[in-house]
């Protein structure tokens, strides 16, 4: 059986709103080459939230939206992979606690996640097969995606531990350099970001 699914919205939509608040982040472009990792990390950390906030809002009960629940799965795996790879880029301990975390935590969904179209590789990221998604029942993806507030779930595990990272970046922001002593503006500091 061939089931066309109808979606209100793309899953780069979803990705531009889960980095509302740093967008360039969200591509895997030059921006993420160049960009500091506080500035990643923050960004990622945030829009794993938004991501996590979105799908557990969503209505997993009504086929309607299974269309847009696909793509904003799709979405999360993107911000998934990228928190992934610039909390593996941190120097800080408990950034890399959390991470690998994380990445316990998505090898013990390994098999559910698997049978919605999800693999995960020997870097802890996530691969995503698109056909296979669409044709996961919604009760299987209610499951890994709707309970954001419990912590022992698929998504709420996700959410805890970036939390975690947040709460560190928050707790250590870039160091600041002030410029030569002859610059006396406060304008004229640098962010070592």
């Amino acid at each position: 059986m061939n089931l066309t699914i109808n979606a209100a919205f793309s899953s780069s939509f979803y990705l531009r709103s889960f980095y509302s608040s740093n967008r360039s982040a969200a591509s895997t472009d030059s921006y993420r080459s160049k960009a500091s990792n506080y500035t990643l990390l923050s960004a990622d950390t945030n829009a794993i939230h938004n991501a996590v906030k979105k799908l557990s809002s969503m209505d997993f009960d009504d086929e309607e939206n299974q269309g847009d629940i696909d793509n904003s799965i799709s979405a999360f795996v993107t911000t998934y992979n990228n928190l992934i790879e610039s909390s593996g880029s941190s120097d800080a301990n408990s950034v890399r606690i959390a991470r690998n975390h994380i990445k316990s935590i998505a090898k013990d969904y390994e098999e559910q996640l698997k049978e919605i179209g999800l693999t995960l590789n020997s870097k802890g990221t996530l691969k995503l097969d698109r056909d296979t998604l669409s044709e996961a029942s919604l009760k299987k993806l209610k499951s890994l995606f709707s309970d954001s507030d419990d912590s022992d779930s698929f998504i709420g595990s996700i959410k805890k531990h970036s939390k975690s990272i947040q709460n560190y970046i928050r707790k250590h922001p870039p160091v600041t350099k002030a410029a030569p002593d002859s610059l006396d503006s406060p304008s004229q500091i640098n962010l070592l970001i």
